[in-house]
Protein backbone atom coordinates (compact mmCIF):
# COMPACT_ATOMS: atom_id res chain seq x y z
CA UNK A 1 0.00 0.00 0.00
CA UNK A 2 1.03 3.71 -0.91
CA UNK A 3 0.55 5.64 1.77
CA UNK A 4 0.58 9.54 0.52
CA UNK A 5 0.81 12.11 3.79
CA UNK A 6 0.26 15.55 4.46
CA UNK A 7 3.70 15.97 6.70
CA UNK A 8 2.60 19.21 8.64
CA UNK A 9 -0.77 18.09 9.27
CA UNK A 10 0.53 14.81 11.18
CA UNK A 11 3.14 16.17 13.49
CA UNK A 12 0.94 18.09 15.44
CA UNK A 13 -1.03 14.43 15.85
CA UNK A 14 1.91 12.42 17.17
CA UNK A 15 2.72 12.88 21.15
CA UNK A 16 6.42 13.59 20.84
CA UNK A 17 7.08 15.88 17.98
CA UNK A 18 6.37 19.51 17.90
CA UNK A 19 5.92 21.87 14.65
CA UNK A 20 7.82 24.36 16.59
CA UNK A 21 10.76 22.18 17.13
CA UNK A 22 13.23 23.08 13.80
CA UNK A 23 13.71 19.47 13.34
CA UNK A 24 10.66 17.96 12.95
CA UNK A 25 10.40 16.78 9.85
CA UNK A 26 13.44 14.81 10.05
CA UNK A 27 11.35 13.11 13.09
CA UNK A 28 8.45 12.31 11.44
CA UNK A 29 10.53 11.24 8.53
CA UNK A 30 12.52 8.59 11.01
CA UNK A 31 9.43 7.36 12.08
CA UNK A 32 8.09 6.80 8.72
CA UNK A 33 11.66 5.11 8.09
CA UNK A 34 10.88 3.23 10.89
CA UNK A 35 7.10 2.26 9.96
CA UNK A 36 7.89 1.08 6.70
CA UNK A 37 11.36 -1.01 7.30
CA UNK A 38 8.47 -3.59 9.13
CA UNK A 39 6.80 -4.50 5.45
CA UNK A 40 8.36 -3.90 1.98
CA UNK A 41 4.68 -3.51 1.25
CA UNK A 42 4.63 -0.30 2.77
CA UNK A 43 5.45 2.85 0.83
CA UNK A 44 4.87 6.67 1.71
CA UNK A 45 5.46 9.94 0.39
CA UNK A 46 5.34 12.44 2.75
CA UNK A 47 5.04 15.94 1.53
CA UNK A 48 6.12 19.35 3.57
CA UNK A 49 5.41 22.90 3.17
CA UNK A 50 8.30 25.67 2.87
CA UNK A 51 11.21 23.52 2.44
CA UNK A 52 13.87 24.98 0.46
CA UNK A 53 15.24 24.17 -1.81
CA UNK A 54 12.04 22.40 -2.45
CA UNK A 55 11.10 19.01 -4.57
CA UNK A 56 12.31 15.52 -3.76
CA UNK A 57 14.93 15.12 -0.86
CA UNK A 58 17.51 12.64 -2.02
CA UNK A 59 19.03 13.04 1.71
CA UNK A 60 15.85 12.24 3.38
CA UNK A 61 14.23 9.58 1.48
CA UNK A 62 15.12 6.10 1.29
CA UNK A 63 13.68 3.59 -0.90
CA UNK A 64 10.47 3.23 1.02
CA UNK A 65 9.52 6.65 2.19
CA UNK A 66 9.93 9.68 -0.53
CA UNK A 67 10.31 13.34 1.39
CA UNK A 68 9.19 16.08 -0.77
CA UNK A 69 9.17 19.78 0.64
CA UNK A 70 7.31 22.32 -1.33
CA UNK A 71 8.50 25.02 -3.18
CA UNK A 72 8.03 28.45 -2.50
CA UNK A 73 4.35 29.68 -3.18
CA UNK A 74 2.55 26.40 -3.32
CA UNK A 75 1.51 24.51 -0.66
CA UNK A 76 1.74 20.86 0.50
CA UNK A 77 -2.28 20.26 0.02
CA UNK A 78 -2.06 21.48 -3.31
CA UNK A 79 0.67 19.06 -4.12
CA UNK A 80 -0.81 16.24 -2.75
CA UNK A 81 -4.29 17.06 -4.47
CA UNK A 82 -2.89 17.14 -7.56
CA UNK A 83 -0.45 13.71 -6.90
CA UNK A 84 -4.03 12.30 -6.08
CA UNK A 85 -5.70 13.24 -9.66
CA UNK A 86 -2.70 11.80 -11.79
CA UNK A 87 -2.95 8.41 -9.55
CA UNK A 88 -3.62 5.93 -12.18
CA UNK A 89 -4.18 2.79 -9.80
CA UNK A 90 -6.23 4.34 -6.92
CA UNK A 91 -6.95 1.55 -5.31
CA UNK A 92 -3.78 0.86 -3.97
CA UNK A 93 -3.00 4.35 -2.28
CA UNK A 94 -4.36 5.61 1.68
CA UNK A 95 -4.12 9.69 1.73
CA UNK A 96 -3.39 10.65 5.39
CA UNK A 97 -4.59 13.81 6.37
CA UNK A 98 -7.05 15.49 8.33
CA UNK A 99 -7.41 18.47 5.76
CA UNK A 100 -11.17 18.09 4.31
CA UNK A 101 -10.12 19.52 0.75
CA UNK A 102 -7.82 16.59 0.30
CA UNK A 103 -9.98 14.01 1.56
CA UNK A 104 -12.49 15.10 -0.35
CA UNK A 105 -10.09 15.05 -3.42
CA UNK A 106 -9.25 11.52 -2.38
CA UNK A 107 -12.76 10.88 -2.44
CA UNK A 108 -13.93 11.65 -5.92
CA UNK A 109 -11.11 9.37 -7.19
CA UNK A 110 -12.57 6.68 -4.69
CA UNK A 111 -8.88 6.37 -3.04
CA UNK A 112 -8.55 5.42 0.79
CA UNK A 113 -7.75 8.12 3.69
CA UNK A 114 -7.09 8.18 7.08
CA UNK A 115 -7.82 11.17 9.79
CA UNK A 116 -3.90 11.85 10.80
CA UNK A 117 -5.07 11.50 14.15
CA UNK A 118 -5.66 7.61 13.38
CA UNK A 119 -2.05 7.39 11.51
CA UNK A 120 -0.85 8.77 14.36
CA UNK A 121 -2.20 6.38 16.94
CA UNK A 122 -1.49 3.34 14.39
CA UNK A 123 2.25 4.76 13.97
CA UNK A 124 2.46 4.76 18.46
CA UNK A 125 0.96 1.22 18.68
CA UNK A 126 3.79 -0.51 15.98
CA UNK A 127 6.22 1.31 18.12
CA UNK A 128 5.00 -0.05 21.23
CA UNK A 129 4.54 -2.97 19.40
CA UNK A 130 8.33 -3.25 18.32
CA UNK A 131 9.99 -1.62 21.77
CA UNK A 132 7.96 -4.35 23.73
CA UNK A 133 10.46 -7.19 25.39
CA UNK A 134 9.19 -10.71 24.30
CA UNK A 135 9.27 -13.61 26.78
Amino acid sequence: MHYLIDGHNLIPKLPDIDLSDPDDEIHLVLKLRQWTAVSPKRVVTVYFDGGLPGGHNVNLSNAQVKVIFVTAGKTADSLLIARINRVTNPPEFVVVTSDQAIINAADKRQMKHMRSEKFAMRLSADRAERTQPHP
